[in-house]
């Protein structure tokens, strides 16, 4: 039943699954008296049934008074059923084989089995992960019945399969108690129309009835339930299935059940392993031919109807928690950290590629961050509060960051290591200049980061886009062959570049939307220290777990400090950035003596304004409006104007303020 024992801190394994080891069942961990737990082979699954609340202590669903794990034992030997058992602190561990029809092929957790008892399946194997924590606390558990060694166990029976996650949805089990003659019929019908057997059927009525129901039917009552009149309704309902002559909306109905559906923004989304992924036509198609091989095209398409009208939301209202691979993290404004378990209710689309781990380091991440930036803490500090920011649903800071250094300064290493951390299902690499173009924002929708390590110098002549994407404005996408939607944009952009872009066509407000970092290293393999596997060293789950760190505290960092570092590295790119796109600083730049903007006119033939337009007519560049050049002076350099008579004439002048 296991293939391999491990190190445990209490009941899960203490070792990342990177650097875990396991010994063979009949080894020990020499020289270890910690806790312990074996790994679940494939094949192999553990019922678990907690009875109890593990906040209040009070028994959860109890059936006639008692545990409902009693119940569920009491049937099990009722019925001569072979299983492992382990007692818990809030319940018991049912330990059976998986059986060879068993429909689902992930965990279910409290979910409603057939019988309308709540439990927990949990699969065996690599995917699931699945562990028994046989040593808690240095103290071995102790097994009811059997041991993890014993796989002389059954199949878990039908009857205890997982049927629907909701207690009265779609079957409401609460009728079985109240109108139980028609309740119990109608459920009936509803398990034939599940796949039931009539065998199975039959059992799972007589066993709700006397193990399940507080005071039971008589025996008589339960035969005319079960008279033959009923039986061969029950059986023409499952040839009736297995001629898949189906409602679609009951196949769409098993769809969003099993798969937690929605609808927005024309595409289809599926709950998977804590976020909501693209859940395309493809799959929906592949999940009819697998259980209802015959079915004709007209059914599968009204499957797919029914699935985009019942799953359909308007919108999504972003949550400010954290999806991480191990939960959802909730930072405090007084920067207390708390992981809370993932939910299906809480509508996430984007799950960064690591687990919450407070204690986590990695010094290789340590030794790359003080080479890339010549160990300046500002600019490492920078850095956190870039991934911080990676990690907020809003753009309220309004920024884009361009990664600015020479060839070989390991732009593309840290953005490879960034997009492995977003996951790469959640990062796009749209170009720049690629934005604009009528599809090219559509690449980005739900993506939790566009990047790009190294953008072509190029001129964009609108950044209307570009800045509204930043700013968290609403903008219209364009899909091909869907409709179009207006979408507001909460993922973060990073660009690397030898050269910077050329905003001078349309360069009003795009300074303020962005920071800069300077990569300075340059490496070489001839380095003593470089490093070939430099990208491998900065994936693995350490780094991830480490970097998480890192973008937590730039989280707090950046709340604390309003906005973002500016430091002096970052002041001077800017400036450099600023002279090549602003034709008008570039052009004060060019000055050899700027007292000159203090002593010439504004205006007319001999003024500023057409020395800076002969500039510009020199350079390529368009010039500026009059009013825009006279603001952009005053605005960088600290001057205002005012009107002064030279010669006889009243003319325009810069005067310092």
């Amino acid at each position: 039943m296991i293939d391999g024992i491990c190190r445990a801190n209490n009941k899960h394994p203490s070792e990342d699954e990177s650097c875990r080891v396991y010994v063979a069942p009949d080894e020990k961990i020499r020289g270890y008296n910690g806790d312990l737990c074996a790994r679940l082979k494939p094949g192999f699954l553990k019922l678990d049934i907690d009875d109890f609340d593990h906040n209040t202590s009070e028994l959860d669903e109890p059936i006639k008074g008692k545990p409902r794990s009693d119940a569920v034992l009491a049937w099990l030997d009722s019925k001569g059923i072979r299983y492992n058992l382990m007692i818990t602190e809030h319940g018991k561990h049912f330990y059976f084989r998986v059986p060879q029809n068993y429909p689902h092929e992930t965990n279910k957790i409290n979910w409603y089995s057939a019988l309308g008892i709540k439990v927990e399946v949990k699969l065996g194997g690599e995917q699931s992960k699945e562990h028994i924590p046989f040593k808690v606390g240095g103290v071995l558990r102790k097994w009811a019945v059997g041991d993890m060694l014993n796989e002389d166990i059954d199949p878990l029976p039908a009857e205890l399969w997982p049927l629907q996650k909701s207690k009265n949805r779609p079957f409401d089990f609460t009728t079985l108690s109240d109108a139980r003659n028609s309740g119990f019929s109608e459920y009936a019908f509803a398990l034939a129309w599940k796949g039931y057997t009539v065998e199975q059927i039959q059992s799972v009525v007589q066993g709700i009835n006397d193990f399940v129901l507080e005071d039971g039917l008589r025996c008589r009552e339960v035969d005319t339930i079960l008279r033959d009149e009923t039986l061969e309704k029950l059986r023409n309902i499952i040839n009736q299935k297995e001629e898949k002559n189906l409602s679609p909306v009951a196949v769409a109905n098993e769809l969003l059940e099993q798969h937690h559906l929605i609808y927005l923004h024309g595409s289809l989304y599926a709950y998977q392993e804590g976020v909501y992924k693209p859940f395309s036509r493809d799959k929906v198609n592949a999940y009819i031919s697998k259980h209802y091989p015959f079915a004709k095209i007209r059914f599968r398409q009204e499957v797919a109807e029914q699935i985009k009208g019942a799953a359909y939301i308007d919108q999504v209202e972003e949550t400010s928690l954290i999806n991480v691979k191990n939960g959802l993290l909730e930072i405090s404004d007084d920067g207390t950290v708390i992981l809370h378990p993932h939910s299906p209710d809480i509508i996430s689309f984007r799950q960064f590629n690591a687990n919450y781990d407070p204690s986590a380091v990695c010094p290789v991440l340590d030794q790359a961050l003080q080479n890339a930036f010549s160990g300046s803490s500002e600019q490492i500090e920078l850095f956190n509060q870039i991934m911080g920011y990676l990690m907020m649903n809003h753009t309220r800071y309004q920024k884009c960051f361009f990664w600015v250094g020479v060839p070989s300064s390991a732009k593309s290493t840290f953005s490879m290591m960034v997009r492995r951390f977003c996951g790469e299902e959640n990062v796009s690499s749209v170009e720049l200049e690629d934005l604009g173009k009528r599809f090219g924002a559509a690449g980005i929708v739900n993506k939790t980061l566009n990047i790009v390590p190294d953008i072509k110098k190029t001129k964009l002549f609108a950044s209307g886009l570009f800045k509204a994407l930043v700013g968290g404005d609403a903008v219209r996408i364009e899909q091909k062959y869907r409709e179009a939607f207006d979408y507001v944009f909460t993922g973060k952009m990073i660009f690397g570049m030898n050269l910077f872009p050329d905003f001078s066509a349309d360069f009003e407000g795009i300074e303020r939307r962005l920071v800069i970092l300077k990569f300075e290293r340059v490496y070489k393999p001839t380095d003593p220290d470089y490093n070939p596997n430099i990208d491998d060293d900065l994936s693995t789950n350490e780094a991830m777990s480490a970097l998480l760190n890192r973008a937590i505290s730039g989280y707090k960092s950046l709340i604390q400090n309003k906005g973002f570092l500016e430091t002096q590295k970052s002041k001077q790119q800017m400036a450099a950035f600023v002279s090549e796109n602003d034709s008008v600083v570039a052009w004060v730049e060019s000055l050899d003596d700027l007292s000159i903007l203090e002593r010439e006119p504004i205006s007319g033939p001999e003024g500023l304004y057409k020395a800076y337009e002969i500039y510009c007519n020199s350079t390529g560049e368009r010039a500026k409006d009059q009013k825009d050049f006279t603001r952009t002076i005053c605005t960088r350099y600290g001057l205002e104007t005012t009107r002064r008579r030279i010669n006889g004439k009243r003319v325009p002048l810069f005067v310092k303020k």
